[in-house]
């Protein structure tokens, strides 16, 4: 795992195509990371391209909550 204390770096996704998203989600779960889907790519792609709100943000995973 690709973790920092007891965080995961956080990678961001986005795109139109479903079922390769799926895809890149699963590969980035794989290598130990955490992916962070922001939707379509008019959507989330335009907050991470480079000068988007997000392109220079740093995220770290440390749990997962569940709201009821």
């Amino acid at each position: 795992m690709q973790a920092r204390g007891n965080s995961w770096t956080v990678l961001f996704v986005s795109g139109d195509d479903r079922d390769a998203k799926a895809l890149v989600v699963e590969l980035i779960d794989s290598i130990g990371l955490v992916a962070l889907d922001l939707g379509s790519l008019s959507e989330g792609g335009s907050m991470q391209q480079l000068g988007g709100r997000l392109s220079t943000v740093e995220l770290h995973f440390v749990r997962r909550m569940v709201r009821r």
